[in-house]
């Protein structure tokens, strides 16, 4: 990804998902959905400033 926004909202979304994880303890299997979550993230930031005002 090329839109630093982006990636950064992505980033900080999985850290703190993933903050919440090991915070509460639960099984290590949840981290790929943190990851996940922070992909997403980013993905929607990314089309989300895409748009183009007025359209």
């Amino acid at each position: 990804m090329t839109n630093t926004t982006a990636v950064a909202a992505g980033v900080v979304s999985a850290a703190a998902l993933g903050t919440a994880v090991a915070v509460t303890g639960l099984c290590p299997g949840h981290a790929p959905w943190a990851l996940l979550g922070g992909i997403l993230t980013a993905f929607i930031v990314d089309r989300l400033m895409d748009r183009t005002p007025g359209t």
